[in-house]
């Protein structure tokens, strides 16, 4: 079974950027055999997630589904790569509650948490969003050719 990579995010605040980003360097940079759902080109943003998650469940019901996304946490931990169980929860920024998606997730820390969360995404530096989204791809990209290539 192909491995389903879904990255959460908009390409209009810099923070959130961050998945659309790793979409577009899994397709582009690091091209492997795998679904990529979600770039800078064609993002899976607030408005579009429930639609998008019932396409892949649909299309990709048996398949190992890899969430990512962009997330604030504390300030010592920016920057750092968090990969969980369970998937991720898209949108909570902006406190749609569309609920976990995903086998496994994995969340870039882009900024400081505080009580507005969409504020904190939008003052992120792009080149700070760039290099966790590089980072990202990569651990992306080894992982895959590890489990299923090998």
């Amino acid at each position: 079974m192909i491995p389903v990579v879904v990255c959460f995010g908009t390409k209009n605040v810099s923070g959130d950027s961050l998945a659309p980003e790793v979409g577009s360097l899994l397709k582009k940079k690091y091209p492997l055999s795998v679904f990529v759902y979600g770039d800078l080109e064609r993002p899976i943003d607030a408005m579009h997630a429930i639609e998008a998650i019932e396409h892949i469940k649909k299309v990709h019901p048996d398949s190992l589904i890899v969430a990512v996304d962009a997330c604030v946490g504390r300030k010592e931990d920016i920057g750092k790569i968090r990969i969980k169980q369970g998937g991720v929860r898209p949108a909570e920024a902006i406190s749609k509650r569309i609920g976990s998606f995903g086998d496994v997730g994995i969340l870039g820390i882009v900024a400081e948490a505080n009580d507005d969360p969409l504020s904190a995404l939008m003052t992120v530096s792009p080149l700070k969003v760039s290099k966790i989204a590089n980072k990202i791809a990569l651990l992306l990209k080894r992982a895959i050719l590890e489990m299923y290539y090998a």
